[in-house]
């Protein structure tokens, strides 16, 4: 009879072998030196963030719209950190198909600073 800790052994040192060969694998190259392709780690984070959207789900059905937090909540004015450069900002950015771009945001600091910015090129 065949024992059952050699099948154990065998199933290890094979996980053991994948995950060995994952970790140095290289990380794809950008495309353009710019936009960077699935890497390494990609279906692992899939898998953990499809997980963590399921539970939210799964959440919300068992406990109901009672206690998740309200949406007036989440979008109200937040707290910056003690930090001196803390800040809180907002970005938007859009390009036309024939080529030009515009980009503006704000940012909120302390003592009441805002700074502002637009680019349009």
């Amino acid at each position: 009879m065949f024992p059952f800790g050699y099948v154990l052994v065998t199933i290890i040192i094979i996980l053991g072998a994948i995950l060995i060969k994952h970790v140095t694998k290289e990380q794809p190259k950008k495309i353009f030196n710019v936009y960077a392709q699935r890497g390494k780690w990609y279906y692992l984070k899939y898998i953990i963030i499809s997980l963590l959207i399921f539970i939210r789900r799964i959440k919300y059905y068992i406990y109901g719209k009672d206690n998740v937090e309200k949406i007036h909540n989440m979008e109200k004015l937040q707290m910056l950190s003690s930090h001196n450069l803390a800040f809180d900002a907002v970005y938007f950015q859009a390009a036309s198909q024939t080529g030009e771009y515009f980009c503006g945001g704000i940012e909120r600091r302390h003592g009441g600073k805002i700074v502002g910015l637009v680019y349009i090129v």
